[in-house]
């Protein structure tokens, strides 16, 4: 389709597919119309790390402590003077913590969400911002090791803690490499999905 500048000069428009529906590309583009570049594996595999390391960073804790659920419980009901109705709010009050803990830990996983949501449409300040982030996922993972590896509350779940903490820690930096192979910084240069 051939439209006019105001300046008199003659273009091609070629529409562009985009997750907000068709447009023209605009002028600077890094891609210049015609189909999409192919989203390579390598891009595609960083993306799925990322979202399994939240996945594995948001419910870790919170599956603990509910695996740990009866050593709460008897802590409480070998307290001296409790009733079962303080027993009970006790229970309550674990549960919504656990709860607390998941919306938090929600809500601390949502950068690195939408991180990885751009990251899969090739836009490059997602590799940098991730990349940024991976020092406090670095921190938030070695705290949690040392809690698993040192404190006898975790008792005999404690290697699922560690295992969880050490797969985090790998997906985290399996996604860092993958991201920055050669196939992902051609997408990426190319701008992505647009």
């Amino acid at each position: 389709m051939s439209q006019y500048h105001p300046h008199g000069q003659q273009y091609d428009v070629v529409p562009v597919s985009t997750p907000l529906g068709w447009h023209a590309p605009m002028p600077g583009d890094a891609w210049s119309g015609g189909p999409p570049p192919a989203r390579p594996a390598e891009l595609v595999a960083s993306f799925w790390c990322w979202i399994a390391a939240l996945v594995l960073s948001v419910l870790t804790v919170p599956v603990m402590m509910l695996l740990r659920d009866d050593a709460f419980t008897t802590a409480v009901q070998a307290g001296e003077g409790l009733t079962p109705e303080e027993v009970a709010a006790a229970g309550l009050l674990f549960r919504i913590t656990v709860a607390m803990t998941v919306v938090g830990f929600v809500v601390a996983a949502a950068p690195y969400l939408v991180g990885a949501l751009n990251l899969r449409l090739g836009r490059a300040w997602a590799r940098i911002f991730l990349t940024l982030l991976t020092a406090p996922a670095a921190l938030y993972c070695l705290v949690w090791f040392s809690v698993f590896a040192t404190d006898d509350l975790w008792g005999g779940v404690r290697g699922v803690g560690l295992f969880a903490v050490v797969l985090t820690v790998l997906l985290t930096l399996a996604a860092v490499v993958l991201m920055f192979l050669p196939a992902a910084n051609r997408y990426v240069a190319a701008g992505g999905s647009r």
